[in-house]
């Protein structure tokens, strides 16, 4: 059986982007969005709600972010049974 990739078969991933910075949120979708369809949250609270609410393939964390506690993201991430196989990556 063949396998279609996201990429040829039309059907992409979804990738949440969690930043406060909106500069460099607009270039990372620019880079992503021909190959995700990217989710964008600018805190905890909202980050939280999209990963529950739309299931993300992937979850990147800029570990700059100010205005993000990522302590209290991670922890309830790898806590909720809906999350805690996402896999994330704090760039």
């Amino acid at each position: 059986e063949y396998y279609n990739s996201p990429i040829e078969s039309n059907l992409k991933s979804k990738i949440l982007l969690i930043d406060d910075k909106e500069d460099f949120i607009d270039y990372l979708k620019k880079s992503l969005e021909q190959y995700w369809d990217v989710l964008i949250a600018n805190d905890s609270q909202t980050a939280l709600k999209l990963a529950v609410e739309q299931l993300p393939d992937l979850i990147l964390i800029n570990n700059m972010t100010s205005k993000l506690d990522r302590l209290y993201l991670i922890q309830n991430l790898n806590k909720s049974k809906i999350t805690k196989d996402i896999p994330y990556i704090f760039i």
